[in-house]
């Protein structure tokens, strides 16, 4: 497995790199950082990749960020592959061209004052609106988060039957565990065809996962607020979603923004078909 983490060198960047490194040496995967300086008015995803030792500025920052996270107790003495690379351009565009080599991106999800929360942000939901690979966003202060609990929240469409193999081979690496959770609205009129595609969705998420856990959460609150206040909670696991489909106006691609945007919880992105 192949990780991508950009960086700007911020403390949210430091948090994601801190989820990546428990993520890579949980699943036996390699990480590649990234620090892109954005070129004003560039709207091409060409790019090339640099060695930050041409520049002692950059080369610094990087053993910095690294040496930051690896210091800590619980990553002293792994044996771990990190690669460095430097480049200009349109930071979300190369983040979106490089999703088509890796199997997962890793970023931080705002930056720390009004400017960069704005700069930052826009690039996170850019990429989770267009890589081709899955992606974990980690808002700041939330690199705590254990990466061996996941909390699926799914609509029991083709979709999500897809991402199952996702976790199925995560799960052939390293034990996980995965919730399986449904926000459903008193007034959803399409409740009996849901718990229909439920029963087929569990049989097959048994099979491959052996799970037993699944929450049906019927909420007169909305259901962005009900799926955060499901995942926030002390204990449960990284929230999980897909995208239904490339309609930008889809409920659930309406949905993930929405979530991200609250910057409560870490959330796993599935990228669209």
């Amino acid at each position: 497995m192949k990780i991508l983490v950009p960086t700007d060198f911020t403390i949210n960047a430091l948090h994601a790199f801190q989820i990546a490194v428990k993520f890579a040496l949980k699943f036996k995967a390699e990480i590649t950082l990234i620090h892109i300086e954005k070129e004003e008015f560039s709207n091409s995803d060409d790019f090339d990749l640099i060695n930050p030792n041409i520049s002692s500025k950059h080369n610094e920052q990087f053993e910095i960020f690294k040496q930051s996270v690896l210091h800590k107790e619980e990553f002293k003495d792994v044996a771990l592959v990190i690669n460095a690379y430097l480049s200009f351009g349109n930071p979300s565009l190369i983040i979106e061209k490089l999703s088509e080599e890796y199997d997962l991106i890793v970023i931080g999800a705002r930056g720390q004052n009004n400017f960069t929360k704005k700069i930052i942000g826009s690039i996170s939901e850019s990429v989770i609106n267009n890589a081709k690979c899955p992606v974990i966003t980690v808002p700041v202060n939330q690199h705590n988060k254990a990466v061996n609990h996941f909390v699926f929240c799914e609509d029991f469409e083709e979709l999500d039957l897809e991402i199952l193999d996702f976790f199925e081979n995560l799960n052939k690496i390293s034990p996980i565990e995965v919730d399986f959770y449904h926000a459903l609205e008193v007034s959803d009129n399409d409740n009996k065809k849901r718990i229909q595609n439920h029963t087929i969705f569990k049989a097959v998420a048994f099979q491959k996962l052996a799970t037993k856990e699944f929450y049906f959460d019927k909420s007169i609150k909305p259901i962005p607020e009900a799926i955060t206040e499901y995942a926030s909670k002390e204990g449960n696991g990284i929230l999980s979603m897909t995208f239904r489909n490339v309609n930008s106006q889809n409920t659930k691609t309406n949905l993930i923004t929405e979530i991200f945007r609250k910057g409560e919880t870490i959330i796993l992105s599935f990228p669209k078909h």
